[in-house]
């Protein structure tokens, strides 16, 4: 997908992940001008219940879609 002839999203099929960097953020981890942070952690975030119950999102998107 492109926007204005800029990509911004890419679709593809589900595997690894690719590890491509910006050209600039390479240049500014080589200078000591950025540093990357740490791996992610989630145990580090307490799981939160539900805000809505099961099949709520998919109610309201059919109600709005009947109203067209």
């Amino acid at each position: 997908m492109t926007d204005r002839g800029e990509v911004i999203a890419e679709l593809r099929r589900p595997g690894p992940p690719v590890d491509v960097a910006h050209p600039a953020l390479i240049e500014a981890l080589r200078s000591g001008r950025a540093r990357l942070g740490s791996a992610n952690r989630p145990d580090l975030y307490t799981p939160l219940d539900p805000v809505l119950p099961t099949g709520a999102a998919k109610r309201l998107l059919d109600d709005d879609r009947d109203d067209r």
